[in-house]
């Protein structure tokens, strides 16, 4: 029987843990406990601690069974609460998404720009893509969804909605545009913008 709930992995040594959720506690368990001895671990920074110290170092521990709606939210609680007091191998704050609130070091910045340069779609590429979007028919029910999705990123700035400029400001922000020099769209850029518009177009037919 399948028994969702809340998981640790813990070093008895240093006391650090690396907390995650699952549908199946006892399968998880079973597949991180294995990764781990082969060196497969998705968590670099566990694998790593892992093959520092022995294996009788690290006990795999339920924290909680919890209903599969709640994992999540569960998740994320015990994951602040360890992290404060004794600090997690989670390679982020956010448990459903390591990558969202992680800040890259100056050095994994530069590799990851070094390794863009030079990288973009050909111009054979840009071409069937474009009439790949030209041919493509979406259901109704997907133009209204592009729909709703447009309309929530037209507000731009929540924070900003209802505030009003005065006039004075008004008139620097007009003069600002009317001088500034703009660079002419790139292909890709121009490419992007031709599809965001025939989404909204989409979606105001499907109203």
């Amino acid at each position: 029987m399948k028994r969702p709930g809340i998981y640790q992995i813990r070093n008895t040594v240093t006391g650090m843990r690396y907390v995650g959720q699952s549908g199946d506690m006892l399968e998880r368990l079973s597949g991180e406990a294995r990764q781990l001895r082969h060196g497969k671990h998705h968590n670099s920074y566990l694998q790593r601690s892992w093959n520092k110290h022995s294996l009788g170092t690290f006990t795999l521990e339920i924290l909680a069974i919890i209903e599969p709606r709640l994992l999540t939210l569960f998740e994320q609680r015990a994951f602040d609460v360890l992290s404060r007091k004794h600090g997690c191998y989670n390679l982020g704050p956010f448990t459903d998404n390591w990558i969202r609130g992680k800040r890259h070091t100056e050095s994994t910045k530069r590799r990851i720009s070094k390794s863009l340069m030079g990288k973009g779609f050909t111009p054979e590429r840009l071409h069937n893509m474009s009439e790949a979007q030209k041919n493509s028919i979406l259901s109704r029910e997907h133009r209204y969804r592009m729909h709703e999705a447009n309309k929530q990123s037209m507000l731009g700035n929540s924070h900003s909605l209802g505030y009003r400029h005065t006039i004075e400001a008004r008139q620097r922000m007009s003069k600002f545009q009317q001088n500034r020099k703009r660079k002419p769209h790139s292909v890709e850029t121009r490419l992007r913008m031709g599809i965001a518009q025939r989404a909204r177009r989409a979606g105001e037919a499907a109203d």
